[in-house]
């Protein structure tokens, strides 16, 4: 039996016989065995608080391991995968096509066909409101015209928003 830390190289010699060395088969040729460790996924970066319609940061989990890797994640509700990631950065990118949710990877293996157990943390999208708008005409100056070199002296930037009331 093998265990954890019981790489390097190996022979086999079998005995036959009556007594534990009367008829040995001598050395078999040299087998090496290696420990590969589990594949780990980082805590992810992105996610967080958006106004509806507007993209999130992209969500990304630094994987360790031997690449490329099978990787499940759920949002919370529903369960996406397995996904193959053929490099060591698994990213949910431009989650404006994704639902506000908690995501999190839940299964990952790699190329050893080896399974993870640390799978790192959690990212959250949550959705707000919508974004203000400006009222028309929008965003205008007090005084826009100018000559080349002048300076504006104090210039006011003038808009509504929604209705809140102008602003300077």
């Amino acid at each position: 039996t093998l265990g954890n830390g019981d790489a390097g190289n190996y022979t086999v010699e079998a005995y036959f016989g009556p007594g534990s060395t009367d008829c040995p088969s001598g050395q078999s040729a040299p087998t090496t065995v290696t420990i590969n460790p589990l594949p780990e996924a980082s805590d992810p970066t992105g996610g967080g608080s958006v106004c509806a319609g507007n993209p999130a940061p992209d969500i990304v989990w630094t994987l360790t391991g031997t690449a490329p890797f099978q990787v499940t994640y759920t949002d919370g509700v529903s369960t996406f995968g397995p996904i193959a990631e053929p490099t060591n950065t698994f990213t949910l990118t431009n989650p404006t096509t994704l639902n506000a949710g908690t995501y999190q990877i839940t299964s990952l293996t790699d190329a050893n066909t080896c399974t993870g157990t640390v799978l790192g943390g959690v990212a959250t999208i949550t959705t707000g409101g919508t974004p203000p708008t400006f009222d028309p005409p929008g965003p205008s100056l007090d005084n826009n015209e100018v000559c080349d070199d002048v300076p504006i002296p104090n210039p006011e930037l003038l808009f509504s928003l929604d209705d809140a009331g102008s602003a300077s």
